[in-house]
């Protein structure tokens, strides 16, 4: 496919590029005689994101730019076209992507270890965090009761659902911690921050699937 000669006349800038077209704007590259191949996930002017299928699958790559930098070089889509920066761009992604799906399949007995040992920790932060929510949605229900007929202040009734807010993100950040250390033995992997889902679930994917 030549995504260089796609073309939408009517394209908002606001919206994924990808969602104009019923089927997937593929990518191919050859990297050290390997053919890669991928997707598009998401496309704008300021964003894209990359999907690997081959010779992997389940590892996402994608850039942002900000607004400051948003001069014409470095648009991914001008008048309804995908650029040569945006095809260079998600090739070079697309060669990421699959550096990053060879180490982990390379190292994913190791890695592999790491996830089952941190497993019991974070299944028992995701429980108390649902336990918490219980929690506050039955008494968040009670207190608005009682902050209509005005025997419990705004402001109670604010650090309320302040001190909740407050617990969930410690919580959650509790839990990326736990993600996070399981890669910290291997420091020729890049994990930038929210990609440790993903690589988790590939290693699962891949050595659960050939054990």
């Amino acid at each position: 496919m030549n995504l260089s000669l796609l073309q939408i006349p009517q394209y908002d800038p606001q919206k994924n590029f990808c969602d104009y077209f019923d089927y997937p704007l593929e990518i191919e590259v050859e990297y050290d005689g390997v053919l890669l191949k991928g997707h598009f996930t998401y496309l704008c002017p300021s964003d894209y994101c990359v999907m690997i299928d081959s010779p992997f699958s389940g590892i996402e790559v994608g850039l942002h730019t900000p607004a400051f930098a948003m001069y014409k070089r470095n648009q991914n889509v001008i008048d309804g076209k995908i650029t040569e920066k945006g095809l260079e761009a998600s090739k070079d992604a697309l060669i990421t992507a699959y550096e990053q799906a060879e180490f982990l399949f390379r190292n994913k007995e190791a890695i592999y270890q790491k996830i089952r040992a941190v497993d019991p920790k974070i299944a028992e932060s995701v429980a108390q965090r649902a336990k918490l929510r219980t929690e506050f949605l039955e008494k968040k229900k009670r207190l608005k009761a009682l902050l209509k007929s005005g025997e419990l202040s705004s402001r109670e009734y604010s650090q309320f659902i302040g001190k909740y807010k407050r617990q969930q993100v410690e919580a959650e950040l509790n839990e990326w911690e736990l993600k996070k250390d399981i890669f910290k033995d291997f420091p020729d992997l890049f994990v930038s921050y929210g990609s440790e889902d993903q690589f988790i679930a590939f290693v699962r994917k891949y050595f659960e699937n050939n054990s």
